[in-house]
């Protein structure tokens, strides 16, 4: 499954990069239940995610709670549409469910939503949807290969008016993508 989430994720980066701050932090980090530094979020961020991308360790457990803890520096204007998308295929194992909750409720107070997608059958989608739910976002959503998590990314963005501004277009005013270099905001096709 990495291999089709790695390729999916960074396309849907690809897309969005101009015109979306994006950042990323993967876990576990160096060791199975600490969480990876965060790759800040700014404009034109695949090349520093992609560098920032790594396999995932085999034994690796998901902290989940240590994952969501420490991102609010990340984070602007609480008016924006902010949000953190965990993607993930188990549960929190190295912490308690109830710390990973506490994390999404603390983000979510701060205006930014926890938005879950589980990547595999196996996942306990029940926790994953209570972790959503206290991120302010509905539930988890399953994505069972590359189609299904590029639609539950588009979903997120959609739900986040994130602006869309596809490799190699040139992005103008009234053309439906927004170039923020150019003073533009968001206009719609």
């Amino acid at each position: 499954a990495w291999t089709w989430v790695k390729e999916t994720l960074l396309g849907e980066v690809s897309e969005r990069q101009p015109t979306n701050l994006l950042g990323l932090r993967q876990f576990p980090g160096g060791d199975a239940c600490s969480a990876g530094d965060v790759t800040p979020m700014r404009l034109n961020a695949l090349a520093g995610i992609e560098s920032a991308v790594l396999d995932p360790i085999s034994a690796a457990a998901p902290p989940i709670a240590a994952a969501l803890t420490g991102l609010l520096p990340q984070y602007g204007d609480p008016n924006d549409g902010q949000a953190a998308i965990l993607i993930t295929d188990g549960e929190e194992t190295c912490g308690t469910q109830e710390d990973a909750l506490g994390a999404a409720a603390a983000l979510w107070a701060a205006g930014v939503e926890v938005h879950v997608i589980a990547v595999t059958t196996t996942a306990n989608v029940t926790f994953l949807s209570e972790l959503a739910r206290a991120g302010g976002t509905s539930g988890a959503m399953l994505a069972r290969d590359a189609t299904e998590l590029g639609a539950a990314l588009d979903s997120v963005f959609a739900d986040l008016n994130a602006c869309l501004c596809p490799p190699e277009t040139s992005c103008a005013c009234g053309d439906g993508y927004a170039d923020p270099t150019r003073g533009e905001e968001c206009d719609g096709a």
